[in-house]
């Protein structure tokens, strides 16, 4: 903190929720990935993990090689 302004905790954030928000993960998203990529389907990964100008241009650059679909 460095403003001095009082920190708030968003209940979103506390480590039960993102152990729970992994699981699910685990459970139902990493079979899905898995089932596609073993179809061969293009399935493309972006990182999200940048700035959102930088996400939004590589999505719309994965999206463009599809032809416009």
């Amino acid at each position: 903190d460095v403003c001095g302004a009082a920190l708030t905790h968003r209940a979103d954030d506390d480590p039960e929720t993102v152990r729970n928000r992994l699981e699910v993960y685990r459970r139902q998203t990493e079979p899905l990935v898995a089932y596609y990529e073993s179809r061969g389907t293009d399935l493309r990964r972006l990182d999200g993990d940048r700035p959102v100008e930088t996400v939004q241009s590589s999505l719309i650059g994965a999206l463009g090689r599809e032809g416009g679909r």
